[in-house]
């Protein structure tokens, strides 16, 4: 079933939205606003992970881009949230610098708190060996926190994107030699320049949901693949 940001949010959040619904099912919602949009956002994400620790006692997402890290600064106030079960990774960093993880260590995870063992950046291997380590990282984790799909991939609860304005998504554009070329059943990809890895779409289409947000003016979009 294929879920919008808006959707799942409270009634207060869904003013000024429009919903549309592509010929593949996607569902499409367009806010008015960057706050409009941030608020939705904040919403699923604490919707899915009070569902998430009531039934299996862990939430897990996979998130990337300063818009989705920005929108989640208001997390901290879902007062009722148990942050220590959450688990975060993510869908695109560079390697040494680790700018997303940073964004998000100073943007939301320290004010909510989730334990600094259960935050997991990409690490400081380039290359295939970076790939092989984050692969491991995600795959190793209890079955509680990060689930096998049918297909037998990893799957979080929650996947947070944001897709630049070149079509790009996980520092990968649709179509990149780096998105052809993945295998089958890949989880990771090691990207060259600049070094960075990033989640690929075998990953994504494995966790549910999977939310792609653009921020572009006039309005914003949240979109659930």
């Amino acid at each position: 079933e294929v879920e919008d940001a808006a959707a799942q949010a409270p009634e207060q959040s869904k003013a000024g939205c429009e919903d549309l619904v592509l010929s593949d099912g996607r569902k499409v919602s367009v806010l008015q606003t960057e706050i409009e949009a941030g608020t939705a956002l904040v919403a699923t994400t604490a919707s899915i992970a009070r569902t998430a620790i009531s039934e299996k006692g862990a939430f897990s997402m996979a998130v990337s881009g300063t818009s989705i890290n920005k929108a989640l600064a208001a997390l901290s106030k879902e007062a009722d949230l148990d942050f220590s079960r959450f688990h975060v990774f993510f869908c695109y960093d560079t390697v040494g610098t680790q700018d997303c993880y940073q964004e998000a260590e100073d943007l939301w995870i320290k004010a909510c708190k989730i334990p600094a063992a259960q935050v997991h950046p990409v690490g400081d291997i380039p290359g295939e060996g970076g790939a092989a380590q984050n692969t491991a990282t995600i795959c190793m984790q209890e079955e509680n926190v990060v689930a096998d799909s049918p297909e037998g991939l990893p799957s979080v609860d929650l996947v947070l994107l944001e897709a630049g304005a070149d079509g790009s998504c996980c520092g990968l554009l649709p179509d990149s030699e780096e998105a052809a070329n993945a295998e089958a059943g890949q989880v990771v990809l090691a990207l060259e320049s600049p070094p960075a890895i990033a989640v690929t779409m075998d990953f994504i289409k494995a966790s549910a949901p999977a939310i792609v947000a653009a921020f572009p003016a006039p309005c914003e979009s949240a979109v659930s693949t």
